[in-house]
């Protein structure tokens, strides 16, 4: 690892963010694949996409839990 490796690692930058955090669940048409689970809404997004850049980032979220939608 380089010199400027090691301090962009360092010193890499930090995002603190607020937002609609969603958790998508996405079902596949076959019934054996397992339940895609990703963070969603246009601030998870954002925050998943900075990270992958690089960033620290930090969501600060308030968590509900919801009835599930009845499929019938």
């Amino acid at each position: 690892m380089t010199k400027l490796q090691q301090l962009s690692k360092k010193f890499s930058p930090i995002a603190i963010g607020t937002g609609l955090l969603a958790l998508d669940v996405v079902f596949s048409d076959r019934l054996n694949d397992p339940l895609g689970l990703w963070a969603g809404g246009t601030f998870g997004n954002v925050m998943v996409a900075l990270s992958y850049l690089g960033w620290d980032s930090y969501p600060i979220a308030r968590l509900k839990m919801i009835e599930p939608l009845s499929t019938s």
